[in-house]
């Protein structure tokens, strides 16, 4: 029976919905996020810790080529919607395309949102920047710092702080891990891919996901009567193509940009999800990848306006009369000022369970290049390490870590000791200095603690406050049954 995606559950769903909005808030201007730029290739990419992944500035939040001035992404943002246990629509946007804000916050290295104006782990973090690399993220079994291409960077961030609660629907109560690569050769300097880890912290089962990309990807100038965006989509691709017809005003030459699943959900609904769409209807059965199950447009005088209207856009519904039509074909044929979802789904996700998206980002000045782009992206991903890089960094967040400190050597005015708890629980942790001679001389922490990332600072005293001589030390870290040992010097 195929079951998903009928308008008659569909339109079931739609009556179980909660009638009461709750009121909602803006995150007052003070309250600045991290934002860092991506900058190692021909992007010139602005992303965020606080959903959006392309965030906007002045004008746009993504250049190429870099140093050009030339704006080709708006702003972008992973949208998640989902039905509960309970049977409520519930959905969580990274980027809204009409008011550009985001239902996402910072979280620092344990996932704690409530200190994410203070603790200075609640930003992005970039391979190429010498302050975050020793702090960096992901780690592999030595304590060394996992990089992968000419610039990783690293952010985490939920949805439980009421501070950007402003939809009207539920949250989703989800947590993402987001990482991007990017490198400078030939074949990938006009792609950057961006990775999702998505974990359900609801507490419960979520039914019915979709979770895909919200973009509004202006070309140039889209005001007024200048906005001649037009889209097209490869549903074999799992592609996305936005671009125009006539050279902007003023550049030299006009290209277009692409998004594309390199990495989706699997069909775990235990029954063939059937994709309906007047032309490029599918069935994907049991355990195979969704893929791009939905392409849906929207200008901003027709933007969706609640939750529930964003998930039915996932889904691949117009919600304004209710039809599925999976895939949008007349954005290649009108030009307008163009905002897009592109989703994948219906899958579900059990309690803390983890489900990992990769879509990369790719610029072009034509469509054959830019396909064949989007085919590279896909091949260095299934055949690189960049395909099983989710699987080994869940692993490393498993495991007791003990990172070298930052600076080593250091002097009068400290360093940073930083380790990782890993496991499922509350657990004794002790982390300890020892002289040469294996005395002990000072002891940092002595606590239970939860799985997640935590750093410790040593200013050269004692535990009586006396300042200790230069000389070579050992930091010991015993988490549960686990010890591991590094050495610092301390310098006068």
């Amino acid at each position: 029976m195929k079951k998903y995606l009928s308008l008659f559950l569909l339109t079931s769903i739609f009556f179980t919905i909660s009638l009461a909005a709750a009121p909602g808030k803006i995150p007052p201007a003070s309250k600045l996020m991290s934002t860092k730029i991506l900058n190692a290739n021909a992007w010139e990419i602005y992303t965020s810790n606080s959903g959006q992944f392309v965030k906007p500035q002045t004008g746009c939040g993504g250049f190429w080529p870099a140093g050009s001035g030339h704006g080709y992404i708006y702003g972008t943002g992973i949208l998640v919607g989902a039905i509960t246990g309970d049977g409520d629509t519930v959905l969580t946007f990274g980027y809204d395309g009409a008011s550009g804000g985001s239902q996402f916050g910072p979280v620092d290295t344990t996932g704690d949102w409530t200190d994410y104006l203070t603790d200075s782990t609640a930003r992005v973090f970039l391979s190429t920047d010498s302050i975050d690399l020793s702090q960096w993220q992901i780690r592999d079994a030595m304590g060394d710092p996992v990089v992968r291409s000419h610039q990783d960077s690293y952010a985490r961030y939920n949805d439980l702080n009421p501070a950007f609660f402003y939809g009207d629907s539920g949250n989703t109560k989800i947590e993402i891990i987001q990482t991007s690569y990017a490198w400078d050769t030939p074949a990938l300097k006009d792609i950057v891919f961006f990775h999702f880890a998505v974990k359900n912290i609801s507490g419960g089962v979520l039914n019915n996901v979709y979770i895909g990309p919200g973009a509004d990807c202006d070309i140039g100038n889209e005001t007024g009567s200048s906005a001649n965006d037009r889209t097209t989509f490869d549903c074999q691709r799992n592609l996305v193509i936005q671009f125009q017809t006539e050279s902007e005003s003023g550049w030299d030459s006009t290209g277009m940009v692409g998004f594309r699943y390199l990495k989706s959900p699997a069909n775990n609904t235990g029954d063939t999800v059937t994709v309906i769409d007047n032309q490029f209807s599918r069935n994907i059965a049991p355990g195979d990848n969704l893929g791009m199950t939905a392409f849906k447009l929207f200008t901003l005088q027709q933007a969706p306006s609640t939750d529930y209207e964003r998930y039915l856009q996932l889904s691949g519904i117009n919600y304004w009369d209710m039809v599925m039509d999976a895939y949008d074909e007349w954005g290649a044929n009108i030009p307008g000022d163009k905002r897009f979802v592109m989703s994948s789904g219906p899958f579900n996700l059990g309690a803390n369970e983890t489900v990992k998206v990769c879509v990369a980002v790719i610029a072009a000045y034509d469509t054959v290049t830019l396909k064949a782009l989007s085919d590279t992206a896909q091949l260095y991903f299934d055949t690189n390490a960049l395909g099983a890089f989710s699987d080994s960094d869940e692993a490393s967040r498993t495991l007791h870590q003990l990172f070298p400190n930052a600076p080593n050597p250091f002097g009068r005015s400290g360093t940073t000791i930083s380790y990782q708890v890993g496991g499922s629980g509350s657990v004794p942790v002790s982390l300890k200095i020892y002289n040469i001679a294996g005395q002990l001389v000072k002891t940092l922490v002595n606590d239970h603690k939860t799985p997640g990332r935590y750093n410790a600072a040593w200013d050269g005293r004692s535990d009586k406050d006396q300042k200790v001589s230069a000389g070579i030390y050992i930091y010991r870290l015993q988490a549960g049954e686990k010890n591991i040992t590094k050495k610092m010097v301390l310098i006068k």
